[in-house]
């Protein structure tokens, strides 16, 4: 019994799947913290936890955050050699922006 090996376009869109969630977990992180210059930290971070379900912690949110950033690089890894350029491009893009988000996914769990 074989199976099949799902092309290299669906590695990407999957990548680009993964990438979503980082990108909008990220944006409302800078969003609230750079966005509201002159309240307490405090008040900035329950409000950046209001935008997310109650069982969610700020830990939880960036440690999500770098699990969806690592599993977009891996996916857009796995598509790098597509025979059309538009797609090598996408996948260095998904692996460039998912390097920048893990990054600072990293600098917010410390």
């Amino acid at each position: 019994m074989t199976t099949a090996v799902a092309p290299k376009k669906t590695y990407e869109l999957v990548a680009i799947f993964f990438l979503i969630p980082a990108i909008y977990i990220q944006y409302k992180w800078l969003n609230v913290f750079y966005g509201t210059g002159s309240s307490s930290p405090s008040a900035r971070t329950s409000s950046y936890l209001s935008e997310f379900p109650d069982f969610f912690s700020v830990r939880s949110l960036a440690f999500l955050c770098l699990v969806f950033a690592v599993l977009a690089i891996v996916f857009a890894s796995k598509s790098f050699n597509q025979p059309k350029v538009f797609w090598r491009i996408s996948s260095f893009i998904v692996v460039l922006i998912g390097s920048l988000i893990a990054l600072l996914c990293l600098f917010q769990m410390v």
